[in-house]
């Protein structure tokens, strides 16, 4: 499926963009989460944005042209449907019983540690200030909704990934098939039209410093362990 020509490209987006030089979109007061979204060091992880005419600035929009080009109906509607996913999707891969009604505690971490992704994400958009590769190109024509804000880093990629981390963290066995849920949907955002490539690969590296920063945190530790508490009692049922 063209899906995966996407992830066969975004090797080459991403190591051409470390040769670069120098929410989706915004969001209002949603709550308080576990980091001080100012004090993430995201500058040490993620690279600067593709000069504009550069190697992987190219690369990223002739990625976005040609995914375009083969993108079906059918791909569409994933791109679409995917948004509509939240953690209580990987049912299929945990358990049927992963469910959000019975899991208050887990629900409650994930809403908590989401507020983290998306706040992290807007400083770090702000610094970089990439704008979207349908206002640069017109030729890219998304088939999703338009997010307002900036592109770099992608802020959905960023959610899944901290999503899948912190899911992994709960469920070690199912690592693997959760990080490969986590890379297909957030890919969808290339094959929607609203994200570069590089934006896509910026939110995972994003998302793993923001993971490894909730894993030391005191707060974040103690809810995890109450989900891990009720996560056990559900499924023994």
């Amino acid at each position: 499926m063209m899906r995966n020509f996407v992830a066969l490209c975004a090797g080459l987006t991403v190591a051409a963009s470390l040769f670069g030089q120098p929410t989706e979109g915004r969001r209002g007061p949603r709550g308080v989460g576990y980091l001080d979204a100012k004090s993430v060091d995201y500058a040490s992880v993620v690279p600067p944005v593709p000069v504009a005419g550069s190697l992987a600035d190219t690369t990223d929009l002739e990625v976005l042209l040609r995914v375009q080009g083969l993108r079906s109906d059918a791909d569409a509607k994933w791109a679409n449907d995917v948004l509509k996913t939240d953690v209580f999707s990987n049912a299929d891969i945990v358990g049927a019983w992963f469910a959000k009604d019975s899991l208050p505690a887990t629900d409650a971490l994930f809403k908590k540690s989401g507020l983290d992704a998306g706040d992290v994400t807007n400083v770090a958009k702000d610094f970089y200030k990439r704008t979207r590769p349908y206002t640069v190109n017109p030729e890219i024509v998304p088939c999703v909704p338009k997010p307002g804000g900036y592109s770099y880093p992608s802020g959905y990629a960023m959610t899944v990934f901290v999503r899948a981390g912190v899911l992994a963290a709960l469920f070690p066995d199912k690592s693997a098939e959760i990080f490969s849920r986590a890379r297909s949907n957030a890919w969808a955002r290339c094959v929607g039209g609203v994200h570069y490539p590089t934006d896509i690969v910026a939110g995972r590296m994003l998302a793993e410093l923001v993971v490894a920063d909730l894993l030391k945190n005191p707060a974040f530790q103690a809810d995890l362990e109450k989900a891990r508490a009720e996560l056990k009692s559900v499924s023994a049922k």
